[in-house]
C-alpha cells in the first residue's frame, strides 16, 4: 500500500534544540516535540544518533539539549512544512557548522569542497538577506 504523506494533516512543530556547552543548533519538525526530543536524547546516549556532529559533541562536552518550539503549523504535513523549516535553518544559520548541526543538508555538505554550488549560493543569499531585513528592522 504506497501512502502519500501529504494526506495526513495535523499540527507540526518546527523546533530548535541548543546544545547547551557549545551553542550550537539544530532546527527539525515534528508532529510531538515531547517523543521527538526524547528521541534525539535516546539515539544521543546509544551513541546512534544519525547527525555526525551532534553525536560527536555529546560524546565530548555532555548531553545538556533544550529544545524551544519556533513555530507551530495547524494543517500542515511533512511536506508542507519543510520550507517553514527551511525558513528557520537559514533564518538561524544552522546550516553552517560552526553555528549549527543542520550541516547534514546536502548543499552544506557541498560546502566542504573549495567551491560554493549554486544551492549553497543561494542559501547563503537568502541568509545575507534575512540577516539585513532583520538589521533594518532593529534599526527602526
Amino acid at each position: 500500500m504506497n501512502l502519500d504523506l501529504d494526506i495526513f494533516y495535523g499540527t507540526r512543530y518546527v523546533y530548535k534544540l541548543t546544545h547547551i556547552p557549545t551553542q550550537k543548533i539544530y532546527i527539525g519538525q515534528t508532529k510531538n516535540i515531547k517523543q521527538r526530543f526524547e528521541q534525539h536524547k535516546s539515539q544521543l546516549l546509544k551513541g546512534t544518533h544519525n547527525n555526525k556532529a551532534m553525536q560527536r559533541d555529546f560524546n565530548k562536552y555532555g548531553g545538556d539539549f533544550t529544545i524551544e518550539v519556533l513555530e507551530t503549523i495547524r494543517n500542515a504535513t511533512v511536506h508542507s512544512t519543510s520550507p517553514n523549516e527551511l525558513k528557520w535553518i537559514v533564518y538561524t544559520g544552522s546550516f553552517l557548522p560552526e553555528n549549527g548541526y543542520n550541516g547534514c543538508d546536502p548543499c552544506v555538505r557541498e560546502r566542504h569542497s573549495n567551491e560554493y554550488t549554486p544551492r549553497m549560493k543561494k542559501m547563503l543569499s537568502i541568509a545575507n538577506l534575512v540577516k539585513e531585513e532583520k538589521y533594518e528592522r532593529n534599526r527602526v
